[in-house]
């Protein structure tokens, strides 16, 4: 995708435009510094006042406290920047975190857990949900992310875990994001059940003679008569 915008955290230059959906590009300033975690950023303004944030993260495994501490900082300056659309992906070498339970596997003050409560508090979607990284004589983790502020930007069908490139131990991720969706309305017509007089319907049901029009008659019969029953009386 054009349009990133390369940061060091303490500067974001302009970019080029991405598309015609999304066309004015903006820079943006989280004004975070750190040395151990590299970011770039994509600030696109669109002609319908639609606006869109894409941010890599790459975390060190040796990531002090004070730089995984910036990072929340700058995942919760962007969220202020009220951006309607936010994707955020990379490496976030978080280990601690079980992403298929959705929760933190360690105390409070682990820095897993502060950044498992940073997403959860931005109301931000965790995407990838089967092991990315892959390495002999360790367990399979969660390594590598893509969060959206919305659960539906990203089809869980277009996800796709791959083969790592080269001697990566890391798997490759594919998938579709969505910007907008459009939903086909159902052309048929619906009952509006919340107008529906229930005691008018219960009362006329209680003037049946249901054992007369059950008897000998199976579960299935039964059903029908029922059923045609309660047509009749919904239709009135």
């Amino acid at each position: 995708m054009q349009g990133f915008l390369r940061s060091s955290q303490e500067e974001i230059r302009e970019s080029n435009n991405v598309d015609d959906s999304f066309n004015d590009v903006n820079s943006v300033e989280l004004n975070v510094s750190s040395s151990s975690f590299n970011s770039s950023f994509s600030n696109v303004q669109s002609s319908s006042s639609s606006s869109f944030l894409v941010v890599t993260i790459l975390i060190s495994p040796n990531s002090t406290p004070i730089n995984n501490a910036n990072l929340l900082v700058a995942i919760n300056r962007a969220i202020e920047l009220q951006y309607s659309h936010y994707l955020f992906f990379g490496e976030f070498n978080y280990k601690k975190i079980d992403w298929i339970n959705c929760e933190s596997t360690v105390g409070e003050e682990h820095s897993a857990a502060k950044f498992f409560n940073c997403i959860q508090d931005n109301n931000l979607f965790q995407h990838v949900k089967s092991p990315i990284r892959f390495r002999e004589g360790q367990n399979p983790s969660f390594l590598d992310l893509v969060f959206t502020n919305e659960e539906n930007m990203i089809a869980s069908s277009s996800l796709v875990i791959d083969s790592p490139i080269g001697k990566s131990d890391h798997a490759v991720i594919h998938f579709d994001y969505n910007c907008y969706l459009s939903f086909e309305q159902d052309p048929s017509e619906r009952f509006q059940y919340f107008k529906c007089d229930y005691k008018a319907i219960s009362d006329e049901l209680d003037q049946e003679n249901w054992d007369v029009l059950f008897e000998d008659q199976s579960i299935e019969q039964i059903w029908n008569i029922l059923k045609t029953k309660l047509s009749q009386c919904i239709e009135k």
